[in-house]
């Protein structure tokens, strides 16, 4: 049978003022599909917003867990969505104050987080006021030259990663893979120390110890316990533990 939608079967109510608005973001085709996917999740059923998890994102988008974790993450930093850490299954919702939105898309300059924002000016991590839009190019240019010769180099930071690495995977209870499970864990400190850690190897450390607390209180073997190259590595198993399961809100 072909498609026939009719809206008497279903919609989803959008104000006139945000679709207006909607063809100004600068999106990938990424972006969209997490964005549309919350629309529906939320608006759809008359909420503001509602716990989804990334195993829902994934059927409803085809997308892979990395790539729907790092779209997100933009999503909350542009300020299009909002999100809600207060239950294990983190909380969505659109941002309906679209003055809020940063329209244009994260530049990456050497590693460093430059914003563009709506009103042309640039903004960096650890910049406190943007620069003013009356800036000339050689000046903004300047003003990264300077930002860049204060960055730490590349490889002070990829020592930092491998010395970090061995320290949490020194703390892990069942080691194995070495290779495997450093090179793992190098991966989570690039990708993930915004988004789910205020500083990424005390993050890790607590979910290794939270993991440690649900193995005391299910008296698990160490011959059952998670291997290291497993915990840390494609299956993401340490994300199960982001928080001390005893604290844990159930979804149901």
């Amino acid at each position: 049978m072909a498609p026939n939608p009719q809206a008497e079967n279903g919609h989803v109510d959008i104000a006139n003022e945000l679709v207006e608005a909607f063809p100004r973001l600068q999106l990938s085709g990424r972006l969209w599909r997490l964005f549309w996917v919350i629309v529906r999740l939320t608006w759809g059923w008359h909420k503001k917003i509602d716990r989804i998890s990334i195993t829902t994102f994934e059927k409803k988008t085809g997308l892979d867990r990395w790539n729907i974790h790092r779209g997100l993450k933009e999503l909350v930093d542009r300020k299009i969505i909002v999100k809600n850490d207060n239950s294990f299954i983190a909380g969505y919702g659109i941002q309906k104050d679209y003055s809020k939105w940063i329209l244009e898309p994260v530049v990456n300059i050497d590693n460093k987080k430059i914003v563009v924002e709506n009103d042309n000016s640039l903004l960096s991590k650890t910049t406190t006021n943007p620069l003013s839009i009356s800036t000339t190019s050689k000046e903004k240019k300047e003003t990264i030259q300077k930002k860049r010769s204060q960055m730490p180099s590349l490889k002070t930071l990829d020592h930092f990663l491998k010395d970090r690495a061995l320290e949490i995977y020194e703390s892990y209870p069942r080691k194995a893979d070495r290779p495997n499970s450093l090179k793992s864990i190098e991966k989570i400190l690039r990708a993930y120390p915004v988004e789910l850690f205020p500083c990424p190897v005390p993050g890790l450390k607590a979910v290794i110890e939270n993991y440690r607390k649900h193995l005391a209180t299910e008296g698990t073997e160490l011959k059952y316990q998670i291997q290291s190259n497993n915990f840390f590595g494609k299956a993401e198993r340490w994300r199960e533990y982001l928080q001390d399961p005893r604290a844990q809100v159930s979804t149901w």
